[in-house]
């Protein structure tokens, strides 16, 4: 079950970026390394989290979000599904 994204705010350099949540299911440490460094490639990610205890992918965002289509992309360069 996905946690709607965009409830939360921060300000770095004059801009505004949205946090967006999304649950992620691993055990795999070097797995999810490499699916927070695809998603910090994405255009308009600021920067990724992932809380290894909760599952919890933390994604700081500027601009237009579709959660559907960063979803996408990570599901396609890694294989992971992000909820």
């Amino acid at each position: 079950m996905g946690i709607a994204g965009g409830n939360d705010c921060s300000r770095g350099d004059n801009f505004l970026f949205m946090k967006h949540e999304f649950l992620i299911k691993s055990d795999c440490l070097a797995c999810l390394g490499i699916v927070k460094e695809v998603i910090k490639k994405i255009d308009g990610v600021k920067e990724a989290e992932i809380d290894l205890k909760t599952g919890k992918v933390i994604i700081d965002y500027e601009g237009d979000f579709n959660r559907e289509e960063l979803a996408g992309v990570v599901k396609e360069k890694t294989g992971y599904n992000l909820e």
